[in-house]
């Protein structure tokens, strides 16, 4: 990495997941690491989609002072982990729950499970103006 001259500094984009090995190279080495966002979409339309003018990119970003936000320490990277499996397992949660609701919607009959039976307690006829029940029977057995 010392071949072109002295590296101020390194600029990786995603250091915490594509760019980890790199970034934890370039520590052990002593060398700054700076996070570096993607390039700009236009731009990488005008000039090219390539790993080599990215990385170009990268060391203008560094140099010209455009990225200047350090590597995320270790507790940072916890907590997305964290978040990542969390998120996770929110998902298969809702596709357990999805699965079960539709089996039990397109189950055979015999198979889908049936609400008890709702005892009544008391039917009586409606009042002729409100609609109300008058007085309260009994159920028929």
């Amino acid at each position: 990495m010392h071949a072109h001259g002295t590296v101020a500094a390194v600029g990786v984009e995603g250091p915490s997941s594509y760019g980890s090995g790199f970034t934890h190279a370039a520590l052990q080495a002593d060398l700054s690491v700076v996070e570096v966002n993607r390039p700009d979409k236009a731009e990488r339309r005008r000039v090219g989609k390539s790993d080599p003018i990215d990385a170009y990119a990268a060391a203008r970003a560094v140099v010209s002072g455009r990225a200047t936000s350090a590597q995320k320490d270790g507790a940072i990277v916890g907590i997305h982990a964290l978040q990542t499996a969390a998120r996770s397992a929110i998902k298969a949660r809702t596709a357990t729950l999805n699965q079960i609701t539709h089996l039990l919607i397109t189950a055979p009959t015999p198979s889908a499970p049936s609400a008890p039976p709702c005892p009544v307690t008391s039917v009586s006829p409606p009042l002729p103006d409100s609609g109300r029940s008058a007085t309260p029977r009994t159920p028929r057995s």
